[in-house]
């Protein structure tokens, strides 16, 4: 399991988002999302998460399936964008990506991105 948490304050307003994913073994059947997941949780957390696994996925190349197990935020703090980002982060770690090699979030154009890290050549 491995999780990452998003958290920053620009111009006075938070950004929030934490979440966890794992590598499932071959024989879970289960959805790519944990049944761990809240009812509570808004549906645009929960779409938001599933898009940073496909994101993961393509970044990492792996064929591993992953599951996110918990998402954390804040109705106020806490947009898709935010856990989307997150999501994307905490698979990549599951997978095995070292943290000195994950891609660092960035605030663009109002929303959470991710800025590839450049690598020396």
């Amino acid at each position: 399991m491995a999780s990452y948490r998003l958290l920053e304050t620009l111009r006075g307003r938070t950004h929030f988002a934490m979440v966890e994913a794992v590598v499932a073994s071959c024989d879970v059947t289960e959805a790519p999302l944990g049944h761990e997941l809240s009812e509570n949780t808004p549906v645009e957390w929960v779409a938001a998460a599933a898009e940073g696994l496909s994101d993961a996925a393509a970044l990492s190349g792996s064929s591993e399936r992953l599951i996110v197990t918990k998402i954390s935020g804040t109705l106020v703090d806490t947009r898709p964008d935010t856990v989307r980002v997150a999501a994307t982060l905490a698979a990549l770690l599951a997978v095995g990506v070292a943290t000195k090699e994950l891609p660092l979030p960035e605030r663009r154009h109002g929303c959470w991105s991710l800025k590839p890290i450049q690598r020396a050549k």
